[in-house]
């Protein structure tokens, strides 16, 4: 899709829309499944800024690192067989929390394609993590576009399918990493490697506003309530 075309849906809110394309054309182009997801019968649905790397690493999971985020939904529509008969795990974090681990990760700018938020946020310092806040809340065409890129997708586009029936067996919390590696290893009758923080972001001093939560929590509910019921 052109470049603008794209922003433009985005801008409208289309943002889950060309994502499936987007993965759709991704998983398309490459065997997302590897030997070990086939013989454990596992499926690690790894959302964005939520520990994944570290959760993987941990189990020894080797899916192709350069797409990681391929949601459940798109697995199940290329690999029916083998969804149906894996054990789908997946870590959630809150979602302010997750909000703001996403903003101070797009400070890095280490992504290897053009992002139109780094373009629009340009995130430097504090100041701009208050502009940024400010205008998420504020400016809708702004919002909708922060909401299309990938690391602010909300976490039940990964975990559901598009009329938000969850498509996975088991919800972690980032405070249950511990439990998760223990149950997953046991499942899989191995010996857990130790967690190791990977793919942090440094976010000193950002705090929300009390009108970003309010926002955050109006945007994000599926998730809470993901969350709050599993």
């Amino acid at each position: 899709m052109h470049g603008s075309v794209r922003i433009f849906f985005q801008a409208l809110g289309l943002g889950r829309w060309a994502t499936e394309k987007r993965n759709t054309r991704r998983i398309r182009d490459f065997d997302y499944l590897t030997d070990w997801h086939q013989a454990n019968k596992i499926l690690f649905v790894h959302v964005p800024k939520a520990a994944g790397n570290s959760f993987k690493a941990s189990i020894g999971d080797i899916t192709d690192r350069r797409y990681p985020h391929i949601p459940a939904a798109t697995v199940q529509k290329k690999y029916p067989v083998f969804f149906q008969g894996a054990h789908k795990v997946c870590i959630m974090r809150d979602p302010v929390d997750r909000f703001i681990s996403a903003w101070a990760h797009i400070q890095k700018k280490n992504y290897g394609f053009h992002d139109p938020i780094l373009d629009i946020a340009n995130p430097k310092d504090l100041k701009d993590w208050i502009r940024f806040q400010n205008k998420f809340c504020s400016d809708l065409y702004f919002r909708n576009l922060v909401l299309s890129a990938m690391h602010f997708q909300p976490q039940w586009y990964f975990l559901c399918d598009a009329s938000r029936n969850l498509l996975v067996d088991k919800i972690y919390t980032l405070d249950e990493l511990d439990q998760a590696r223990a149950e997953v290893s046991e499942y899989l009758s191995i010996r857990s490697q130790p967690l190791e923080q990977l793919n942090s972001s440094l976010r000193d001093n950002i705090v929300a506003s009390e009108q970003l939560i309010k926002t955050i929590k109006s945007i994000y509910q599926f998730d809470f309530d993901l969350i709050e019921r599993r």
